[in-house]
């Protein structure tokens, strides 16, 4: 019997070591992922280039500046006033770019300088004419071909010159005093019609 209540007790012992909490499982919580940063993208696009306008070299403030209008004429005049000029040649329409420079009482200079696109495509160059009177032929050192015009009463003395070449028409209008000589007024705008060529390159 003493054996019996030795095995019994033994065994409640090891129930009793086995019957312990089970311990709590142990759990891993994965930490997000992280998010990369957005990566800005780079437009290498280039904007497409402005178009060029009329080239700077038929500018006709360019072309001439109011020194080479001084030295050409003998008087002082100011810094050219741009503008644009529409203008109808018998059965030829065009336009211009203008500048025009003024000796207060003396003297009056307005260049215009048309392009093949001012005459809508094809450059043409008719001889100079005013009020129904057509210039006749005159040389100007680099141009294909010129005319000159002129007109003379009490007051003032009117005078055109259109000087052609293979890119621009250029057509210098003068008003001047009484007093000035035609032919000295028309050797003088030759001379600044030679510079305005030069500058075309």
């Amino acid at each position: 019997m003493r054996l019996i209540a030795v095995a019994l007790t033994v065994l409640a012992l090891a129930a009793s070591g086995c019957s312990g909490d089970d311990p709590e499982p142990t759990t891993t919580s994965e930490s997000p992922s992280e998010t990369p940063e957005a990566t800005e993208e780079t437009d290498d696009t280039e904007e497409p280039a402005e178009e060029p306008g009329q080239p700077a070299a038929a500018d006709p403030c360019t072309l001439v500046t109011h020194t080479d209008v001084n030295a050409a004429f003998g008087v002082k005049v100011g810094p050219g006033e741009p503008g644009m000029g529409s203008h109808t040649d018998g059965d030829v329409s065009y336009t211009s770019t203008d500048c025009e420079w003024e000796a207060e009482d003396q003297l009056e200079v307005q260049l215009a300088v048309s392009t093949a696109q001012d005459f809508g495509g094809a450059l043409a160059c008719e001889p100079v004419t005013y009020l129904g009177e057509e210039g006749g032929p005159t040389k100007v050192p680099g141009a294909k071909s010129a005319t000159w015009l002129a007109s003379e009463d009490p007051n003032e003395v009117e005078a055109r010159l259109r000087v052609c070449t293979s890119s621009v028409t250029m057509d210098f209008e003068l008003d001047a005093s009484t007093g000035t000589g035609v032919d000295e007024l028309r050797k003088q705008t030759i001379g600044l019609a030679t510079k305005a060529v030069a500058a075309l390159g």
